[in-house]
């Protein structure tokens, strides 16, 4: 997986693109940077201040690191799955619209000319038989 070659040290970063379903008729494509995670908010930086300040917020069992070695590749995992199953309903969203927007309107079929062909009697049970 993709998580691997990052910790190997093989790729620097690792981005999912897909496309990501907003309604029936929208879909847009989507990129997400995967790895390195990117830590953004203001309870993270409050959380890194007070970790910078030498007194833990929170103490941890097992080890930080323990907990996040599991969680990262669990939650990297879980951004993939979530990306299928965006691209999926993207994907059947777009079959049921398209045959509405590519086909061109039915129309009935042509009747040979009365002359060169000659017609064939109903037999339909909803109408009676023509003579």
């Amino acid at each position: 997986m993709a998580v691997d070659e990052y910790l190997n040290g093989k790729v620097d970063e690792v981005y999912l693109v897909y496309t990501n379903f907003i309604n029936m008729v929208k879909q847009d494509t989507t990129i997400k940077k995967l790895l390195p995670l990117d830590v953004e908010g203001e309870r993270v930086k409050d959380y890194g201040a007070a970790a910078q300040s030498g007194a833990a917020a929170y103490t941890y069992e097992p080890a930080e690191r323990e907990i996040l070695d599991v969680i990262i590749p669990r939650f990297t995992a879980l951004q993939v799955y979530q990306a299928i199953l965006e691209s999926l309903a993207s994907e059947h969203a777009a079959r049921m619209v398209m045959p509405r927007c590519a086909a061109p309107p039915r129309r009935p079929p042509r009747r040979p000319h009365a002359a060169h062909a000659p017609r064939a009697p109903c037999t339909s049970p909803r109408s009676p038989p023509r003579s």
